[in-house]
């Protein structure tokens, strides 16, 4: 039978996101402001950061739904990121709270996560052992070489800073359970190197590979 395929490639992570929590609002009256439209990606150099940062922020609007102030409820010591933070939250879109079914002033809360960019690194997870991870016909199954089963299994996997997997699961089915089953049994007995990144530190990441079984 064949080796496996590797599809190794790391998946990109995102350098920021934004999350919202918004105050109660009541089905009739509204004491919070609400968020109804989309903001501002937020303009920072997140190579600056080494560490993801939360800012909670407190947004007053007037009875027109327009930003009157923003405040930050945590001290996060970045000013800079701070105020490029703030431009982000002026730009979302509003709507005023409600009471006795008016339009009033009231608040809205954000929480804004930054996360520094991923790190790149400087080579690629290598398999410590091909041996290990490549499929022999000792592993194909006894009942799907007796029934002619072929077909090709495709594995995503987690590898953490040691090369350990840490999680996998099939994302593409060779269309046979036992020759599945067959394929994550044998991922799992897998050793890997982790990458590299700039500074030495060893990282993980995700990766997809592909058990190809062929009956020869």
């Amino acid at each position: 039978m064949k080796p496996f395929r590797s599809l190794i490639s790391r998946r990109g992570l995102l350098w920021a996101a934004l999350a919202l929590v918004v105050l109660d609002a009541g089905a009739q009256d509204a004491p919070a402001a609400v968020v109804s439209g989309t903001c501002r990606d937020i303009v920072f150099d997140r190579t600056t950061i080494t560490s993801p940062v939360q800012f909670d922020l407190l947004i007053r609007v007037d009875d027109a739904g327009d930003v009157v102030s923003v405040h930050s409820l945590n001290d996060v010591g970045n000013r800079s990121l701070l105020l490029a933070v703030y431009t982000a939250a002026k730009s979302c879109k509003y709507l005023p709270a409600i009471s006795n079914g008016m339009p009033t002033k009231g608040d809205a809360r954000l929480l804004f996560p930054v996360l520094p960019p991923p790190q790149v690194p400087t080579n690629s997870l290598t398999i410590e052992s091909l041996h290990d991870c490549a499929p022999t016909r000792a592993d194909y199954p006894a009942q799907s070489r007796k029934y002619n089963k072929e077909g090709t299994t495709r594995v995503s996997f987690e590898v953490d800073n040691t090369g350990k997997v840490t999680a996998f699961g099939v994302t593409k089915s060779s269309g046979f359970l036992r020759l599945d089953f067959a394929a994550l049994v044998k991922l799992a007995t897998c050793k890997f190197k982790p990458a590299t990144a700039p500074d030495g530190a060893p990282i993980g990441g995700s990766f997809k590979v592909e058990y190809i079984w062929r009956l020869e």
